[in-house]
């Protein structure tokens, strides 16, 4: 027999303070929206969904509530959530019950086997302690969220990717898919089963990019192909078509061929039966990449990649409002996603005039916390005054788009971009060399 949990500390302090106030909410939510920065939060609905989550104790607060909270409360983080996350064995209350009768013994153990594999080449403490963080929540302390939490949840997981290191969340994540596969297994078909599926998919898409932010390509294959196994089994063919849009994607940053890259956008195309949506979208997008990287290399026409990437400006005034509207996640396809885009194809196909001005162009309309695709335009304007002869100004911008900031597979392709046109005199520059040493160590 498992004993429940009493609600954990910072759960019952979130709430007292929140009546403190005499809030209901919905009010606590608007409080959080006008200070928080734009675009961090979801419509006020799942936000509230969110705050019941959090003062039930389902799961704690992390970027971007849990700071919001203490601003709104005006309360330290160390007294309202009692200071480090919980170990890998601890709630906030306590050690963890198991209940051997229902099998949490042997989820405790396969939780435990899968992310010990991805921690031996992870050897700094900080970054292992956070990948073990999420463990708890693989036998079961989410068991009683419903569609809407989950639906936050992978929000709260695309903007981790986003804002932050992916691999930092890897824990979690896998504790999550771990937690969706036992609902799954006692929820039979019908409309609820194939929620929880696509639930499922957009979790293994979210452990993807984090496999191959470790440069795993093994694991990721196996994560992606999860992936576009539950959406098709979902029924929802937007979804279908976004998870091999964002295999596409995935492969072309990671420097695979670019006749695999268009291979697999084409895929999406054809499923996708000229529906506008943000996978058809992504997948067009990513098509041009492929597409004008052949061009750079001498085969194939940069006519077919400027087509292409009129086929995307047209594609765009098509989608629908929510996806043009949405910036922070990869669910949206707003402005910004469309000039960059104009920017790296203009970029490989020699239009250095029109991809310096279209990266301009991206970088204005991104959210200020889009910090790493705001880097990946910089690195293109870095380029392009390399490609133009400008090469100190363009290694200096190129060392100075990001410092600090964990080199992402994207601007490790880029800096190759603006190291192989550097004019043989100029690859013993200081600043080229320390451009290398920068992203060969990433």
């Amino acid at each position: 027999m498992k004993t429940k949990a009493k609600l954990p500390a910072w759960a019952a302090r979130l709430r007292a303070a929140r009546e403190a106030k005499d809030w209901g909410r919905t009010r606590l939510a608007h409080e959080m929206i006008a200070i928080a920065e734009p675009y961090t939060l979801p419509p006020v609905k799942s936000i509230v969904g969110s705050i019941r989550g959090h003062e039930t104790g389902r799961h704690k607060p992390s970027d971007p509530y849990r700071p919001l909270y203490c601003q709104v409360y005006r309360i330290p983080d160390s007294k309202l959530f009692g200071g480090s996350r919980p170990s890998m064995e601890e709630t906030s209350e306590g050690t963890v019950i198991w209940d051997a009768n229902n099998g949490d013994d042997m989820e405790r153990r396969t939780a435990i086997q899968i992310l010990s594999a991805f921690v031996p080449s992870l050897a700094l403490p900080p970054l292992t302690e956070t990948i073990f963080a999420g463990v708890n929540r693989a036998i079961g302390d989410r068991a009683e969220a419903d569609l809407a939490d989950w639906e936050q949840i992978i929000r709260d997981h695309e903007i981790h990717e986003i804002i932050a290191d992916s691999v930092t969340n890897m824990g979690n994540i896998t504790a999550d898919i771990i937690e969706v596969g036992r609902i799954l297994d006692r929820t039979p078909s019908g409309p609820s089963r194939s929620a929880y599926l696509r639930i499922s998919s957009q979790l293994s898409l979210a452990l993807y990019d984090a496999l191959l932010g470790k440069k795993d390509a093994t694991a990721a294959r196996e994560a992606i192909r999860a992936a576009r196994r539950a959406a098709d089994a979902s029924g929802d063919r937007d979804l279908a078509v976004y998870m091999r849009a964002r295999e596409a994607m995935g492969l072309y940053w990671q420097g695979q061929p670019a006749e695999i890259v268009t291979r697999v956008a084409n895929r999406a195309i054809l499923l996708a039966e000229d529906r506008p949506s943000a996978g058809l979208a992504y997948a067009c997008k990513t098509r041009t990449y492929g597409l004008a990287a052949q061009a750079a290399k001498g085969t194939a026409d940069p006519r077919e990649a400027r087509q292409a990437l009129n086929d995307v400006f047209d594609m765009f005034e098509r989608l629908p409002d929510q996806v043009r509207q949405e910036k922070m996640t990869y669910k949206g396809f707003p402005e910004s996603q469309l000039r960059f885009n104009e920017a790296w194809v203009s970029a490989l196909i020699g239009d250095t005039t029109a991809s310096y001005r279209a990266a301009d162009a991206a970088i204005a309309a991104f959210p200020s916390q889009r910090v790493y695709a705001i880097a990946n335009c910089r690195s293109m304007q870095a380029l392009t005054l390399v490609r133009e002869g400008h090469i100190t100004e363009g290694l200096d911008h190129a060392l100075s788009t990001a410092p600090g900031l964990p080199v992402t597979a994207a601007r490790r392709l880029i800096t190759g971009h603006i190291l192989d046109s550097l004019p043989a005199q100029a690859r013993k520059l200081p600043a080229a060399q320390e451009l290398r040493t920068l992203t060969a160590a990433a």
